[in-house]
């Protein structure tokens, strides 16, 4: 593959507002062997190109933004200690993240084409990421794909989403919110360790509580500072359940169900003697 390398003693400005090199054949973009003194803040990959590894763009040049069409395949660790910070692959094809491809990176946001199924172990472990739009084809997440990305706040999972490995959000300690799938089956009990901050999980309709009991558990969130759950669905006994458990541990519970009766303004102990009687009748 050819290389292209930058000869900033031909560039007037320090500060390079876009380069577009869509148009190119494959390239490999290399540094000139002095420092790099200019920033290149748009930077649009070749069309062409369909594989990125850790030598396709040299990583002493200064990159604020990368757009790239064509990928269909990203190697491991290939932004490793990366400076860029912003990326977009929303027309890209590539089907997973592999193994720390952003580990320990400065990526802050990043768009995914709708071509993505598996984010793997350690993608954007110890990353500056802050946020993310996971894309409706994506089915699992990986071992601490985003452990200690400490500057991520909510994460919104997509509707096909129905694995969430061990330690994959271990330690993301100002993640404040969790929405779940209806299409999730598997968590496991340390998948949100050390998250401190995590104040609310929403409840998919589908849920069944029973296989998700420890999401609950007052050990599982002992570190942190859970004071909300809300549920989605109008299954009684899940609501019953769940503002039981609530009760016992002090946190506030919100339904769709119970809101709706008390806007007819119903009472907690009316709402109770419904639920109680629809299960009786069961």
């Amino acid at each position: 593959m050819k290389e292209y390398i930058f000869e900033y003693n031909k560039l007037k400005n320090k500060k390079i507002e876009y380069l577009d090199f869509s148009n190119k054949e494959e390239l490999v973009f290399k540094a000139p062997e002095k420092d790099c003194p200019h920033q290149i803040l748009n930077f649009i990959l070749p069309n062409k190109l369909k594989e990125i590894n850790g030598e396709t763009i040299d990583k002493r040049l200064h990159i604020n933004s990368i757009k790239a069409s064509g990928v269909e395949y990203i190697e491991s660790f290939a932004f490793l200690d990366s400076n860029i910070r912003y990326f977009d692959f929303e027309k890209s094809s590539f089907t997973g993240i592999e193994r720390g491809t952003f580990i320990c990176s400065n990526i802050e946001k990043i768009k995914l084409p709708n071509t993505l199924k598996t984010i793997d172990d350690s993608a954007f472990k110890d990353s500056k990421l802050d946020w993310i739009m996971l894309p409706k084809s994506l089915t699992s997440i990986g071992h601490k794909s985003f452990a200690s990305c400490v500057n991520l706040t909510k994460i919104t999972f997509p509707e096909n989403l129905y694995w969430i490995s061990s330690n994959a959000f271990e330690d993301c300690i100002n993640l404040k919110e969790i929405v779940l799938p209806n299409s999730i089956e598997y968590i496991t009990n340390d998948s949100f360790k050390g998250c401190s901050s995590l104040e609310t999980l929403i409840l998919p309709k589908n849920i069944d509580i029973k296989n998700f009991e420890w999401l609950i558990d007052k050990e599982y969130f002992k570190k942190g500072n859970i004071k909300r759950i809300k549920y989605l669905g109008n299954t009684k006994d899940t609501i019953m359940y769940l503002r039981k458990k609530c009760e016992e541990k002090n946190l506030i519970f919100e339904s769709n169900t119970i809101d709706s009766l008390l806007e007819q303004g119903k009472s907690f102990k009316q709402i109770n003697n419904i639920f109680m009687k629809e299960i009786e009748e069961k």
